[in-house]
């Protein structure tokens, strides 16, 4: 009734101004509410056994074995989902057959001490509390991206690029003509020149070869537990 009343023009222009003053008073509660502190991580110390400086494996051994890890860490949770999930059901089912399966029990082999019955005979000679001990720190591996931050910046702050870059390719070149002279000391420097373009082309349709299948082998990672789950 009240916008009936008022031309569409100036009807506008009080709806425009009620949601600019909604907006400014939701902006200063939002100020006003207590701001969440990020929770700041613990870690652990190193245990006594790590790697000296002089047994360290090389970076690109770290690299692959931290992958691995991830991946099967990561493969171990999906499993355990699944199987915690599984387990809500065969708890319950009592011992029989069930179509092509057999639901049973067998007797654990392991021992585990009895905290509970422990913690009693502590109390009942005033021992004081039962002596617990921390357990291990769990391993995790986590991809590391202030080195690739780093680099980003380096190149955005890099005005020649093709300078930048030229020692390391004078540094493959040479590479690719050492192995070339290697193959055939005695040819001449136009023979070597043409057998080093194909080691540099060689090298680097096996680096194609190489990422494809590990680009291929990722994509069935993936799938794989997807189709474990169904």
């Amino acid at each position: 009734m009240f916008n009936l009343l008022m031309a569409p023009r100036r009807a506008r222009s009080v709806r425009g101004l009620i949601g600019a003053l909604v907006e400014s008073a939701a902006d200063t509660l939002r100020s006003l509410s207590p701001v969440e502190t990020p929770a700041v991580e613990d870690i652990a110390p190193d245990p006594a056994d790590v790697y000296g400086a002089d047994e360290m494996p090389e970076t690109t051994t770290i690299e692959a074995a931290a992958r691995e890890y991830e991946r099967a860490t990561d493969a171990a949770r999906r499993a355990d989902r699944g199987k915690r999930a599984a387990k809500k059901i065969l708890d319950k089912l009592p011992a029989g057959i069930y179509g092509t399966w057999r639901v049973l029990r067998t007797p654990a082999s392991r021992q585990t001490p009895d905290l509970a019955a422990i913690t009693a005979i502590f109390k009942a000679n005033n021992l004081g509390p039962v002596p617990m001990k921390a357990c291990a720190p769990s391993l995790k591996v986590e991809r590391e991206h202030r080195a690739t931050l780093g680099a980003h910046i380096s190149w955005a702050n890099t005005t020649d690029r093709t300078a930048r870059t030229a020692p390391g390719s004078r540094a493959a070149e040479a590479r690719f003509e050492k192995q070339a002279r290697e193959l055939h000391p005695d040819a001449d420097d136009e023979f070597i020149v043409k057998v080093a373009e194909n080691l540099r082309k060689a090298h680097y349709a096996r680096m194609g070869l190489a990422s494809a299948a590990k680009r291929r082998k990722a994509r069935e990672e993936v799938r794989r537990p997807d189709a474990e789950e169904e």
